[in-house]
């Protein structure tokens, strides 16, 4: 059984580091608590190893309304954006 990987923590807008998602698999992300306003979790892969990223399909991962969200590879590499939140929030990534 999978174990959930932090990857990010505070409250301030912050990035994850580059994740590889295999063809076939896929990714949840979530968060400890429950986002709230205008917080979100916003997905990008980039086209040329990590220099420069555009959005992924439905790049808005976490919101209010929906507290996870699946990604799907294959995505050689995919960075997780938080924005700023009111509460400190750890984001999780779970296969």
């Amino acid at each position: 059984m999978a174990i959930a990987t932090a990857i990010n923590f505070g409250t301030s807008s912050r990035s994850s580091s580059a994740i590889s998602i295999a063809s076939g698999a896929s990714i949840v992300v979530f968060t400890d608590g429950n986002l709230v306003d205008l917080e979100h979790i916003y997905a990008e892969r980039s086209y040329d190893g990590g220099s420069n990223y555009r959005p992924v399909p439905d790049a808005i991962v976490c919101d209010n309304d929906k507290q996870e969200g699946r990604i799907y590879g294959p995505i050689t590499t995919l960075r997780l954006t938080i924005s700023d939140t009111a509460a400190a929030r750890t984001v999780y990534t779970d296969s």
